[in-house]
């Protein structure tokens, strides 16, 4: 059970990372695809970190495909995941993850053989609706905006991403899997960001680069180590278990918000009030209970 340790980097560690995320589009980028291909490239600087713990190798031709389309969809998901940032509170955002979470177990079946049991699915399921009730507000007439529509996108292509990334860790070692996939979306970033130098609306979003390049870098190792929290999971125990865990973000947001929001207004979003603790509480003893079904 090791793997839950390594697995809760992710949301330890993203949910620091998302509220920082927040702040860079919200006040200071107006460009999510500058802010997004930067971000890629600054999580692949730290790439050399692997060598500490497992060595890459030459990956096999076969899964050059299969390596190319998951540096793909990294860069792609992460896109309309910037977009819903700019719409919706940080942790209402990333609950919004649950919307592809259902097609997991569905491609892990279609395209692995993954089987679990009842109990399992049924945690998982758990899981789903505890994430998706943190977006409903009583106060509100329920619709459906944009970052519903955009973490709809954004999930779905990440649900596929991590499927086939399941895909490749069962052909190859976590360190040679995780640089070739982590470099294949830092050549990606790279060529997709030479274009947006030469629009002539760039120059304050590139000014705001300049600026902030150390909160990017910042942000970028936690997203390097939070990565190797998802997929040490994913390499270790069947993906729709592996993606529970990930499912604690929102409510790291939530505790981060709680410590620190007083000291720092403008960074958090969130809401804190004793009615919006209460029910996110609530809904992390649900999560709680989904996870352990989960992982049994």
């Amino acid at each position: 059970m090791t793997w839950i340790f390594v697995a809760f980097l992710e949301p330890v560690l993203y949910a620091f990372a998302n509220i920082l995320d927040s702040n860079l589009i919200n006040r200071f980028f107006k460009n999510a695809w500058l802010l997004t291909l930067s971000l890629t490239v600054a999580s692949v600087l730290f790439t050399p970190l692997v060598w500490l713990i497992s060595p890459p190798h030459l990956v096999p031709a076969r899964l050059l495909p299969a390596i190319f389309t998951v540096g793909l969809l990294e860069v792609l998901y992460a896109y309309p995941y910037y977009k819903a940032l700019q719409s919706d509170e940080t942790s209402v955002t990333i609950s919004l993850f649950s919307l592809g979470k259902i097609l997991i177990p569905i491609l892990a079946f279609l395209w692995l053989g993954e089987m679990l049991k009842l109990s399992q699915y049924a945690g998982f399921l758990l899981i789903i609706i505890s994430s998706a009730a943190l977006t409903y507000n009583e106060k509100k007439v329920l619709r459906l905006n944009k970052s519903f529509f955009f973490m709809l996108l954004a999930s779905s292509l990440y649900a596929i991403e991590v499927v086939i990334y399941k895909y490749i860790s069962l052909r190859t070692s976590w360190g040679t899997g995780y640089v070739w996939t982590l470099a294949s979306s830092g050549i990606i970033a790279m060529l997709l960001f030479l274009p947006l130098l030469k629009k002539p609306n760039i120059k304050p979003d590139l000014e705001a680069l300049k600026k902030h390049y150390p909160l990017i870098l910042l942000i970028g190792c936690l997203g390097f180590l939070g990565s190797v929290g998802v997929t040490y999971a994913i390499y270790s125990v069947p993906v729709t278990v592996a993606r529970s865990i990930g499912s604690f973000q929102p409510f790291f947001v939530l505790l981060y918000a709680i410590m620190f929001k007083r000291y720092f207004p403008l960074v958090f979003k969130e809401q804190t009030d004793f009615g919006s603790i209460a029910k996110k509480v609530l809904l992390f003893i649900v999560t709680i209970i989904g996870v352990i079904l989960t992982v049994k």
